[in-house]
């Protein structure tokens, strides 16, 4: 079994992290696929049943090739289980940690706004919130995120077609080419989860801005 040490130390700092900052988790569960050399962190916070957002689901994506990469750059790893074998080459990868964020909206917003339309209507309402999210998006996501997108389903009833998932998902990646020591990967994890938890907040306040553009 592959052993992820670096990893599990990350996981141990944004657990404490999270703590610190009061932060309501529904779960915090950790992974591992021996069948693709990865492993993984998700967590799901909680956020009030009266707002917006539902809850955010974070999920942190590692695998032995970036465990070793960063191994061979940090101090004090010569023992690391993935540096036994002096001739691998696991560790030519550049490392990083790589994040997706997802945070599921509140299906029933649409409805409550289009209570009175029939038809196509709630699909319209929901689709012109998600158009005005977009529009603003880039200043409340982080200026390295890489990719951000909607998952949306769709399911129908007797007045017509709905909307019965909203998820906006972006992607970032954390570079950690230049973490020397377990101290400099720490202060990387802490500087980049404040960053985050910021970014969830600012979701949440765009998501009320631009909610009365649907009505």
């Amino acid at each position: 079994m592959i052993e992820y040490p670096i990893f599990n130390s990350v996981v141990n700092r944004i657990e404490a992290e999270l703590i610190k900052y009061n932060v309501n988790l529904k779960s915090f569960k950790t992974w591992t696929e021996g069948s693709i050399n990865a492993t993984g962190l998700e967590i799901i916070a909680e956020l009030p049943s009266d707002e917006l957002i539902k809850s955010v689901v974070i999920n942190f994506d590692w695998d032995k090739f970036r465990e070793a990469s960063l191994a061979r750059l940090m101090d004090g790893m010569s023992k690391h289980p993935l540096l036994r074998d002096k001739n691998s080459k696991l560790s030519l990868v550049t490392p990083s940690l790589d994040i997706e964020i997802s945070w599921q909206f509140n299906e029933g917003i649409p409805f409550k706004i289009s209570q009175t339309r029939l038809g196509t209507n709630r699909i319209k309402v929901a689709s012109e919130w998600m158009d005005s999210i977009n529009s603003r998006a880039s200043q409340a996501l982080p200026r390295d995120c890489n990719l951000s997108r909607w998952h949306v389903d769709i399911d129908g009833d007797f007045d017509g077609r709905f909307i019965s998932q909203m998820t906006f998902i972006t992607y970032l990646s954390i570079p950690l080419d230049t973490v020397t020591s377990l101290p400099s990967l720490q202060q990387r994890i802490d500087r980049n989860l404040q960053l985050l938890l910021k970014t969830t907040d600012r979701i949440l306040e765009l998501a009320k801005s631009t909610l009365p553009l649907a009505s």
